[in-house]
This record gives C-alpha cells, structure tokens and sequence, in this order.
C-alpha cells in the first residue's frame, strides 16, 4: 500500500524543551528528525532566498528519509532575523503537499514567537503537528528563579501548568 510516515503520539501539541531534544535526537523504529533554521542573515534582508532555502531543505531531507522536520528560529541573534514562524510554516506545509510529500513527515516548530492562545491554534491550523515555545518556557524559568512564582512550584510543575492552560485555551 501508499507509504505512510509512522506517527508518535503526543497527548497535546505542545512540546518542552527536554520532549524537543529527546524527539530530535531520536533515531529508532523508523523516526529521523532534521532541524532547519528559519534564519536569515538580516543584512542579506531577502527573506524569499530565506524561504527557497527552507523550502528546498524540507524536501532534501524528506526524500532522504526523515519523517521529522523541525523548523527552528532559535539561531537568532544580532546578525540573524527570522522568517515569521507561520509565513515559515505555511511555505514548508504547502510546498511539500505540492511535491506530494506532505503525509510522509511531521512538521514542529520550535519558536520564541509563540506565547499566546491564537498564536499556537494559528501554527497548529497551518499544519504543524507540535510546538515547542521555548523562550515562554525560559520566561517561567527566569519568574521561578526571581522568585516572582510560588517557591513550591519546580520547574517540571510550572512547566506542566503552563501546558495545561495552554491546552484548555485550545
């Protein structure tokens, strides 16, 4: 029959940084996962080369056999910018169901942009299966360690919470 990628069953969409780095090392039962970075050199300003590249890079590894493809916009620094987390995703998500290899691979999105309700029902409508918002995660982490969150919340229970709301929000 058709080929189908093998999925890996995520009670919500929302992913920790440790669930990130556990997924993007995983290399069994058929699971390879490849990260893309979704930045630019901000003095080259041309996001569409930016978006070709991505795009282009998506389907490499896609036909090379990865069924993972995490978009990242974590390399950004002074001299990098980053494509817009959706206009990154809906490119990636399109162009490979015009190639025809959308339902082989499982798209992620680790992102700083995420932090509210409609930013992640927005990723998850185009087409990402999880997110990972880790610059929201480091944002509890810095509250927790500025002592500005109950001292018996640990990192794990604020971490969780946040999940929670962010899924009873969905």
């Amino acid at each position: 029959g058709p080929e189908h990628a093998r999925v890996i069953e995520m009670p919500q969409p929302i992913l920790t940084n440790e669930n990130l780095e556990r997924l993007r090392w995983v290399d069994r039962k058929g699971f390879q996962a490849k990260t893309i970075s979704i930045c630019f050199k901000a003095s080259e300003g041309h996001m569409e080369r930016a978006l070709e590249r991505i795009r282009r890079e998506a389907e490499e590894y896609v036909l090379d056999g990865y069924n993972v493809i995490v978009l990242s916009d974590r390399p950004v620094d002074s001299g990098h910018a980053a494509i817009p987390a959706l206009m990154a995703v809906s490119a990636v998500h399109h162009h490979l169901i015009r190639k025809g290899l959308r339902s082989k691979c499982g798209l992620i999105i680790e992102t700083g942009e995420a932090r509210e309700n409609h930013h992640f029902a927005l990723l998850l409508g185009f087409g990402v299966s999880a997110i990972n918002p880790y610059l929201a995660f480091d944002t509890i982490e810095d509250m927790r360690r500025r002592k500005l969150l109950p001292e018996t919340l640990t990192a794990e229970k604020a971490q969780y919470h946040y999940i929670k709301a962010v899924g009873k929000g969905l």
